[in-house]
């Protein structure tokens, strides 16, 4: 069974609706204006069905006067067509149709001699010595369109009306021929050769203005029906290794993904994939069981880190839950429900995708209610807790979801020999017997310890120890603001300390498994036999290795879920204020016996000892004189 990733960027992108263009401003007036130049474009456009003039064009120059690049709207194929220096048009077609709704790379290319068509990076179509050596260009000034054919003698003239419909992502011209490896290059998603790079547009999402990133000023002003796109999401060849990590804890999804980079170094921070996957660019991972199989989408998030190192570049994402911790709430609500809250909310202060039909909030109460600075995520948080304890987060898609929760059978279970190894030892019995527990933020912090003496005695005679055992566990719930209410959650945690047992394995593959499904381990050397919910999935794609972390599915099991995973542990060690006061309450399950050894002495005074007091001043009683100076008490004599 083969296992395949892949990676999707996702960059904001052009949507042409078929009644929008931009206009360039840039133009070509001398005869003979390109002896050689390349154009290179994402594409994607599912338009078929229409006449051979329809979809028009991806760049245009006019036809008949210079250039024009577009897809052919009856049959799909890339349509390159030229007029040289003796106003010969040359029309030239792809032998591959893209008119499939998926990303594509083309590249066109004139080299003084051949046209040819690159498709994904391959050669598809060559027409050889098409002007007997001449350059292209008539010599009649022309203005450029991206989505639109042109007759323009100034800037945003005469065009042809015919709209292209689909997306278009990163456009590059150049004044030279490239050659087959730089075309490759850019299908790889390289970053393009600046030698005779003449417009470079991002297609970055900024308003109205489509900006040349060559700094030549060819820049493009947008004009109707567009619109910016989610994103280019055409999976990455440089991909070479994944790592995904699914949790129960929302905020520790990440996945670092390492792509082949051979001008990366390690004393070049910048490699040379960074300025594709500047933050916060969306990615997407996707994962396939087999050669038949289709792709699934494994995890969604956002880039927070790249990493050169020799020859490769390591990105860290995390998961779109995330956008929910990024922002702080300043605002007020009289009477509003839950649900007009959380849309509210979602839409404003977060990149978020509001679908309605992902929100079911159980008591959709009237809730009145000012927040001074909360973050996002502690006011959904309170919001959850005011209905019926909803779960929330965001999907792989980057949609918010706020519903109730539930217990899913997970698709596959572990009987012996469907893992590599298990580890369920005595050790990953839960003995927690103290809790500290700090709450608040700076400056207004608490911490409150809860310990079980009874727990800890037991545990010190199992143990055979002198002294009472304590194993300990620190929390840090910020989102909670009085003492009393974090004494309840520790007291709550202490309750459930000893009643879930952990456990981990190591598996293949297991796609199909979800943070909190429950699945059946058998591990008959270790005694276990028993359901168990999944805390936390890690795939890692090189070792083709899955480790998975389990919970014996019990009452105490879902704050277990979420102390399993190493990033909860980070973030509270990172929460909690070592400088707040702590407020211990000592829990005792029964009463204690206290052992007790008693010894008593007696030793013996004289009477003429001298007495020191006030009333017999000062060194004995002057009304008697003398009397012995010093300690005179006689040796202890023991009683009991």
């Amino acid at each position: 069974m083969t296992v395949d990733w892949r990676l999707r960027p996702g960059r904001p992108v052009l949507e042409f609706g078929g009644s929008g263009y931009v206009a360039l401003d840039m133009s070509y007036s001398e005869p003979g204006a390109l002896p050689e130049f390349s154009v290179s474009a994402w594409v994607k456009t599912a338009v078929s069905g229409r006449s051979s003039e329809g979809n028009w064009a991806n760049l245009d120059f006019d036809r008949t006067e210079y250039f024009n690049l577009s897809v052919r709207g009856d049959d799909g194929r890339v349509w390159f067509a030229t007029t040289g220096q003796s106003d010969v048009i040359h029309d030239q077609y792809s032998e591959t149709a893209i008119n499939d709704g998926q990303w594509h790379h083309l590249a066109v290319v004139y080299d003084g001699s051949d046209k040819l068509i690159y498709v994904d990076g391959e050669e598809d179509a060559r027409a050889v010595d098409v002007y007997g050596g001449s350059a292209i260009g008539s010599g009649t000034t022309r203005y450029g369109f991206l989505g639109d054919g042109s007759e323009a003698e100034t800037f945003d003239g005469n065009r042809n009306s015919h709209l292209f419909e689909g997306e278009q992502d990163e456009t590059l011209l150049y004044e030279r021929a490239l050659n087959a490896e730089e075309v490759k290059r850019l299908w790889h998603g390289r970053s393009p050769d600046d030698r005779e790079l003449i417009a470079y547009w991002r297609f970055d999402g900024e308003g109205d203005r489509l900006s040349d990133a060559t700094g030549n000023g060819n820049h493009g002003t947008i004009r109707g029906d567009l619109s910016w796109g989610a994103g280019h999401s055409v999976p990455d060849p440089a991909l070479v290794d994944v790592e995904v990590t699914d949790a129960f804890n929302r905020f520790a999804r990440s996945a670092t993904a390492t792509l082949d980079d051979p001008e990366g170094r390690v004393d070049d921070p910048e490699g040379r994939v960074d300025d594709r996957y500047a933050r916060p660019t969306p990615v997407e991972l996707e994962v396939r069981r087999d050669i038949d199989d289709g792709y699934a989408r494994r995890f969604g998030g956002f880039v927070v880190n790249s990493t050169t190192l020799e020859h490769t570049t390591e990105l860290e994402a995390l998961s779109h839950d995330f956008w929910l911790r990024k922002r702080q709430v300043f605002r007020g609500f009289t009477d509003a429900a839950i649900s007009d809250i959380l849309r509210e909310l979602v839409v404003d202060l977060t990149p978020l995708d509001w679908v309605p039909g992902n929100v079911s909030v159980l008591h959709d109460e009237p809730v009145t209610r000012d927040w001074k600075g909360e973050r996002l995520d502690e006011v959904l948080s309170e919001l959850a807790s005011i209905s019926a304890d909803e779960e929330f987060g965001a999907n792989d898609a980057g949609e918010f979801f706020f519903r109730p929760r539930e217990e899913r059978t997970a698709p596959r279970n572990f009987p012996a020999g469907e893992y590599l190894d298990a580890d369920f030892s005595e050790n990953a019995k839960r003995e927690v017997n103290e809790v500290t527990l700090y709450y608040g933020e700076r400056p207004d912090t608490g911490a409150v310890a809860v310990e079980d003496r009874e727990s800890q005695k037991e545990l010190a005679q199992k143990l055979d120890r002198p002294r009472p055992v304590v194993i300990g566990v620190t929390k840090s719930f910020p989102e909670i603001d009085s003492e009393e209410a974090a004494e309840r959650k520790a007291r709550q945690i202490l309750t459930d300390r000893d009643v879930v047992q952990t456990g981990s394995l190591t598996t293949w593959e297991a796609f199909g498994l979800r943070p909190g499904d429950v699945t059946h381990v058998v591990a008959p050397d270790q005694g276990v036999d028993r359901d168990f919910r999944i805390a936390e999935v890690t795939y890692r794609w090189a070792d083709d290795e899955t480790a998975v972390q389990l919970a014996e599915n019990t009452g105490g099991v879902v704050d277990t879920l979420v102390s399993l995973s190493n990033e909860v542990t980070r973030i509270d060690s990172r929460a909690a204020d070592e400088d707040a006061t702590i407020t211990q309450f000592v829990e005792f399950d029964r009463a204690l016996g206290v052992d007790l050894e008693l010894t008593a002495y007696r030793r013996t005074v004289p009477d003429d000892q001298l007495l020191l007091g006030t009333t017999k001043g000062g060194w004995g009683d002057p009304r008697v004189g003398g009397g012995r100076w010093g300690d005179q008490r006689g040796e202890p004599e023991q009683l009991l």
